[in-house]
């Protein structure tokens, strides 16, 4: 277990022992493997930052031919989207795997784990601890926590709770954004007292799951009732 002490620190850390790991793996028969990214709060520039350093180096080992899929889950309320274009190295991927994105229909999803799994074992590598997939948190900034296991029970562990996740799937990052210049459009609205009821969850990070009422005066020419 290891705590961050300077910039690039965490990303670094997972980055040098999945280089480490991957001549372990004895994998004659191709067994195909899945990435798992998964966290409550996440930049897209951190996130692509992060999966471009995975495929470097899995493309280096020569590992890349045996990722099947990445799958990305996080909390529907803690993504920020800088940038949507995918760098070149996942869309390169998309050429032979999957990437799916997948936000839990809970009411917080808070874990924070970085895997390499094989798809018909339990064999692989789990990092998990404190850390977001920010800036903050995995450049920098944050004192975080760390640490990393390939023991199998941990691994079924993870995949038979991952595998449980009742999650709603998002095509492209482009989807996430407009998702979210909606939800800004409803915080604004509510700012200006257009919105003077909101039933459902009470928090405005989660206002996704809202459902509004908007004043008659403010709502001629348009449809009634609630939207969200």
């Amino acid at each position: 277990m290891k705590i961050s002490k300077k910039d690039d620190w965490m990303q670094s850390y997972i980055i040098d022992s999945l280089k480490e790991y991957i001549p372990s793996i004895e994998n004659e028969d191709g067994t195909q493997y899945s990435i798992y990214i998964v966290s409550c709060y996440m930049n897209t520039e951190t996130l692509f930052s992060l999966i471009k350093l995975w495929i470097e180096s899995l493309e280096d080992k020569g590992f890349l031919k045996y990722i099947k899929e990445i799958n990305i889950y996080f909390d529907r309320s803690g993504i920020t989207c800088p940038v949507t274009e995918e760098p070149e190295e996942l869309k390169k991927f998309r050429s032979h795997g999957t990437v799916n994105i997948r936000i839990p229909k809970s009411s917080l999803f808070h874990p924070k784990a970085y895997a390499l799994i094989s798809e018909n074992s339990t064999e692989g590598i789990i990092f998990f601890g404190s850390a977001n997939l920010t800036e903050n948190g995995m450049q920098g900034g944050n004192v975080e926590l760390i640490s990393h296991t390939t023991n199998e029970d941990h691994i079924k562990d993870f995949k038979d709770q991952i595998s449980d996740i009742d999650y709603e799937s998002i095509e492209s990052f482009e989807k996430v954004k407009k998702q979210l210049d909606s939800l800004q459009k409803k915080l604004t609205l509510i700012q200006k007292g257009v919105i003077i009821k909101a039933t459902g969850n009470p928090l405005i990070a989660s206002a996704f799951g809202i459902k509004y009422e908007y004043k008659k005066e403010a709502n001629k020419g348009k449809e009634t009732g609630a939207s969200h």
